[in-house]
């Protein structure tokens, strides 16, 4: 078989807009850059230093230009000239036009510190909200943005230095954003621009799964990420914030993510699916799926076989609880998602690129790829990958391709493997069409 990736144009372009994270003017108060770049200073670690040690430090679910969602569109909103104190985050939204709004409305999640639901800075939890139209009015799409985390002191040092301080703070985010993917509102996402859409955004670094706090060089992180999630399900039922139809009477809900929001995604969607328990609800996990290789070239990874003891203490973790019980004895191999993946109830759909750049990469193999790690893909990863596809049960798309990461991008609409679109073989799968659902290229 072969086994060279396709070249994708994708790869070498811009960010995409739709992918981006809106954000708002930086002010000197809450100046989150610069505030993570003082945690450095302050164990005496020159900044420099810290990116090029950040490679012998564990990453398991680290950040790229596709996941982080932003750079290029943080410039744009610094020069929008918007005052983040003047603002009403939380106007009414609630109305259900005959066709889609084009943008998505910046929300605070109520009472936010007295509910836990705060980021890494302790500024409150946000999230982006577009109410459906009439017609559609109880169906809804909840996004969990992605980002990478970190889950030791060293590696949340390394990550305010290096990333983007939106992962870590609220307070640049913008009044709207656009949506783009599944959360479009243009007609060539017919299937669900009209629902509700709403995207969490992703700023406690602990894929969503955190409950706890840690002083780092002096700081308190913390690290709500369960809590946050928690709070926004909340609140999107709650008619004092929803003022029309909420969330506690929908009738159809997709629960999404990508990258670390995948894993947001599969670690919180059983709890949505059964308190939404009259309302039909499945999944949609955007290049997260990870499982264990050894690994010849590089020390650290997600995917390389190693003890696992501690996995997830440094940010408290709430992993599957039924996956732990099953793994007692190594609870840390929870984190992967092809090991939670059989403890979900709820229906989910998965897709994959086999090449994905984020996830090779932090194995140490880059493009182009030399004999040795051709050779080592061909003959180990690659088949250990498609091996590991053979739990999944509901939908699958899985192309020979280096991006990472799909849903709320372009690549949404035109990623193909043969004629079908990705678009496609999910809409297939979720609305039971006729036509494919379970594709893996080159098999």
């Amino acid at each position: 078989m072969d086994q060279q990736p396709k070249s994708s144009p994708t790869t070498s372009e811009p960010t995409d807009k739709s992918e981006q994270m809106p954000q708002e003017p930086v002010s000197v108060h809450h100046n989150a850059a610069a505030h993570w770049s003082m945690v450095a200073a302050a164990i005496g670690i020159p900044v420099l230093v810290l990116l090029v040690v950040a490679g012998l430090f564990l990453l398991p679910e680290p950040s790229s230009d596709d996941d982080v969602e932003g750079r290029q569109q943080n410039q744009q909103n610094n020069n929008s000239g918007r005052n983040n104190d003047d603002r009403d985050d939380n106007q009414d939204v609630s109305t259900n036009p005959t066709k889609p709004q084009r943008e998505m409305n910046l929300m605070t999640v109520a009472d936010a510190e007295a509910r836990g639901a705060i980021c890494n800075d302790g500024s409150p939890a946000k999230y982006y909200f577009r109410p459906g139209t009439e017609a559609d009015k109880d169906k809804w799409i909840i996004y969990f943005q992605g980002g990478g985390g970190c889950g030791s002191e060293e590696a949340c040092i390394i990550r305010a230095a290096e990333d983007d301080p939106g992962l870590m703070s609220s307070e640049q985010y913008a009044q709207t954003t656009g949506g783009g993917g599944i959360l479009s509102a243009d007609d060539k996402n017919a299937d669900f621009n009209t629902w509700n859409q709403v995207k969490l955004m992703y700023c406690s670094s602990d894929t969503w799964s955190g409950n706890a706090e840690q002083i780092i060089a002096g700081e308190t992180w913390y690290f709500h990420g369960k809590t946050i999630a928690e709070a926004i399900i909340a609140d999107l039922q709650n008619p004092d914030v929803i003022k029309t139809s909420n969330l506690s009477s929908a009738t159809e809900v997709i629960v999404a993510g990508s990258s670390a929001g995948g894993g947001g995604a599969s670690h919180n969607i059983d709890d949505i699916a059964k308190e939404l328990s009259s309302a039909e609800v499945k999944g949609f996990i955007d290049s997260s799926w990870g499982y264990e290789i050894e690994n010849p070239f590089v020390a650290s990874g997600e995917f390389e076989a190693r003890d696992r003891t501690g996995i997830g203490d440094f940010n408290n973790k709430q992993l599957d609880d039924t996956c732990v019980a099953a793994n007692s004895d190594d609870p840390g191999v929870c984190t992967f998602l092809s090991s939670v993946y059989p403890y979900l109830e709820t229906p989910t759909f998965i897709f994959m690129n086999q090449y994905d750049q984020l996830k090779l990469g932090n194995l140490g193999v880059k493009q182009p790829f030399d004999a040795a790690e051709q050779s080592w893909l061909e003959t180990e990863y690659i088949p250990g990958l498609l091996a590991s596809y053979e739990i999944i049960e509901d939908g699958l798309f899985s192309p020979r391709q280096t991006f990472h990461t799909m849903l709320t991008s372009e690549r949404y609409f035109g990623t193909k493997i043969g004629n079908v679109t990705i678009q496609e073989a999910f809409t297939n799968w979720y609305f039971n069409r006729p036509g494919d659902t379970y594709l893996i290229e080159g098999i």
